[in-house]
């Protein structure tokens, strides 16, 4: 999409792609290319909202437990699928793929002869291991650690050898193609104590690798700073084509050997900064990542933390240096919240409540009350989270941007920011049951949005108030 998950507003389990989202496939079918997406796990399903603007979409029937659990379709899969597909294209048709696979994931189990190539072969008992959640705060001893990591690099080491087969075969029908790579997460096993992904915002986690592959690319190694919103962008300027990426910057001028900075170093003049804001609110968590080259600050609101690392002397931000560099990193930190901005306003005194999420007023932090008055202004993080006030003994709301209903004309609060409706993708017992085998719930767990009273869901999300 070219966008951050701030913008796309796409942030937690039960939330599909709405419709507004523009897509690079949609820009390539629009150019004349035929579209083919193959994937192999749920959140890039159909279901999801990722088959807009294929031609051919491919899930496998993944949204059936039986069919995908825990990675049952595996790299090799896709893509003999999408040569198969390729090879029934009429002779000079372009084409654009996409093909997502989900090997170097959970349970880390690649098949033989690959399972025993850095280490013993996977047992029964390893499964116990397979749901971070459990063992986020409790980690696993080092005997199980170090085997998890060996079938991590034998899940790499497969999908490798099937990605150099895909492309092998595909120079070998003489076409020209220009190949993309890259994660939407790293994986941490230990750095912090914990493992797994998705509760952290560090390096390890969001340090991902962009290899870019085909005619007229010079070989090199891009010092700016580059993140996955740039993708989108960059893959149609290579191909001729135009994507407004309202996030996301065209990469294409370095790529092909024309002028570019290569420093990582901060740009002058409001020049957007690649991957600058990072949040997630999995797990129970709730973080967010600022980015002013060479600083990275961390806020963790749920425990009340915050971290400053150094990248250029620190890459992997082993080393906290906040207490020591307080007044930059409070400077960094209203920088941030500027970014958020506080979209929220308050039309009559009142007292918020706010579920599932925090106030934040005038950069400090209100937890999930405040007392207002007529024309002041907050945010609430995550954007998912419910929004009430309680006005004269009576409870309004709640409000809820991010997949549910944002006050209209006559509320007590007014909501200028990023809204989506009608994008709930509500889980079957079955998918749930799936998603928590590959450790993205934990037990127990309802991602579903607050009940809405369907005559309050209209498409435009905004409810007008007596």
């Amino acid at each position: 999409s070219g966008q951050l998950p701030i913008t796309h507003g796409v942030i937690e389990d039960h939330l599909k792609i709405p419709a507004d989202v523009p897509l690079l496939q949609s820009t390539f079918r629009d150019g004349g290319y035929a579209t083919f997406g193959g994937v192999a796990t749920l959140f890039v399903s159909s279901k999801f909202g990722f088959g807009r603007s294929f031609d051919r979409f491919e899930d496998f029937g993944i949204r059936d437990k039986k069919q995908n659990n825990l990675s049952t379709v595996d790299a090799d899969h896709v893509f003999n699928h999408a040569l198969h597909w390729a090879q029934e294209q009429p002779a000079g048709t372009p084409m654009f793929l996409f093909l997502h696979v989900y090997d170097v994931h959970y349970n880390y189990d690649a098949p033989p002869p690959w399972n025993e190539r850095f280490d013993r072969a996977p047992v029964w008992d390893d499964e116990v291991y397979q749901n971070y959640w459990a063992y986020k705060k409790k980690m696993i001893s080092a005997v199980q650690l170090e085997h998890q990591i060996a079938q991590y690099d034998e899940e790499i080491a497969f999908v490798d050898d099937a990605f150099r087969q895909l492309i092998e075969r595909w120079w070998g029908s003489g076409r020209e193609v220009v190949i993309a790579v890259t994660a939407d997460h790293g994986e941490e096993f230990g750095e912090r104590g914990s493992w797994g992904h998705a509760h952290t915002l560090w390096p390890e986690q969001l340090h991902v690798p962009w290899i870019l592959h085909g005619a007229g690319l010079q070989p090199q190694v891009i010092g700016t700073r580059a993140g996955t919103e740039d993708i989108a962008p960059t893959m149609a300027a290579l191909a001729g084509l135009s994507f407004g990426a309202s996030d996301g910057l065209d990469r294409s001028p370095a790529l092909l050997g024309g002028s570019s900075d290569e420093s990582p170093g901060e740009p002058s003049g409001g020049v957007k900064v690649s991957a600058r804001l990072a949040d997630t609110s999995r797990f129970d968590s709730l973080v967010l990542r600022w980015h002013e080259w060479p600083y990275d600050l961390h806020i963790d609101v749920t425990h009340k933390m915050r971290g400053l690392c150094n990248l250029e002397s620190d890459p992997s931000c082993a080393i906290n240096i906040y207490r020591d560099n307080r007044e930059h990193g409070e400077e960094m930190f209203e920088r941030l919240m500027g970014e958020l901005g506080e979209t929220w306003t308050a039309n009559v005194q009142g007292s918020l409540e706010v579920v599932d999420g925090t106030i934040f007023s005038k950069n400090v932090r209100r937890n999930q009350n405040l007392d207002v008055e007529p024309g002041d202004t907050f945010a609430v993080i995550p954007g998912d989270a419910s929004v009430k006030i309680h006005v004269g003994g009576e409870v309004l709301g709640p409000w809820r941007p991010l997949g549910g209903i944002v006050p209209g004309e006559g509320c007590p609060l007014t909501f200028s920011g990023r809204y989506i409706t009608n994008a709930s993708a509500s889980l079957s017992d079955e998918e749930r049951e799936y998603l928590i085998n590959i450790g993205y719930l934990q037990p127990g767990d309802d991602e579903s949005p607050e009940d809405v009273p369907e005559e309050l869901s209209g498409p435009s999300g905004v409810v007008d108030c007596d």
